[in-house]
């Protein structure tokens, strides 16, 4: 046999020869043949192992490079996936990965992680998420003032951008007054704590996951007098 453990990169030993290209009389480790009457070579015989490619696809993308794998991997070799070295872009889209299905269903792999090859080549598709854009502004503003606060009153953008609007935010500012501001989830918002008699200017503005959107035209608005939300310092003397 191989007693010698001969060794080969890249390749499995496969017995013996009578020729070196394979093409003779085989002989296998504890066969037994007829001495010719001259001396014999027996030729170690070598298998290929099989390797195979990893490839890396933009899937859609709209600039940079795919990175380039040289490498080939033997089955159960480790491969390490490759980041964004190219610098891969998709027009409102952000990168978010490899995965071994274009449409992200087969199993993720992220730059960096190694994984165990099998005995196929593999293909690696760029993964892309929609990059959220901001809301629009709001339209058909009212702010209605009451004792105190004003009630402010919209219609939502009429495009919400890529993402789903989660908020919306009243910012009411005064010359030299604090400025207050109140937070809902749909129209009318309510904003306190003003003083009356006080000249206002409110806008309204929409957000979502990928921010604060354009605010609304601010609207001026006079609170009236009465239920004032404000601090009250008493001074007890004794």
């Amino acid at each position: 046999g191989n007693s010698g453990a001969l060794v080969k990169a890249g390749s499995t030993f496969a017995g013996w020869n009578t020729a070196a290209n394979g093409s003779g009389t085989s002989q296998a480790a504890a066969s037994t043949f007829a001495m010719p009457g001259a001396n014999v070579t027996l030729y170690a015989q070598w298998t290929l192992i099989p390797t195979y490619s990893v490839t890396y696809s933009g899937n859609g993308s709209t600039g940079g490079t795919v990175p380039v794998d040289a490498a080939t991997y033997a089955n159960g070799a480790t491969v390490t996936v490759t980041g964004n070295s190219g610098a891969l872009v998709k027009t409102g889209y952000t990168f978010a990965g490899w995965n071994t299905a274009a449409d992200g269903s087969g199993t993720a792999r992220a730059a960096a992680s190694n994984f165990a090859m099998g005995s196929a080549a593999v293909t690696l598709y760029a993964q892309w998420t929609v990059t959220p854009t901001v809301p629009g502004a709001p339209t058909n503003v009212v702010a209605i003032a009451g004792a105190g606060k004003v009630s402010v009153s919209f219609t939502a953008p009429a495009n919400s951008a890529t993402s789903a609007i989660a908020s919306y935010t009243v910012t009411c500012t005064a010359s030299g007054k604090p400025t207050r501001t109140a937070t809902g989830t749909a129209s009318p918002v309510v904003v306190r704590g003003m003083l009356g008699g006080v000249s206002y200017s409110c806008s309204v503005v929409a957000n979502n996951s990928g921010g604060s959107g354009v605010a609304a035209s601010a609207l001026p608005v006079t609170p009236t007098r009465g239920n004032n939300i404000v601090p009250v310092l008493q001074l007890l003397l004794f």
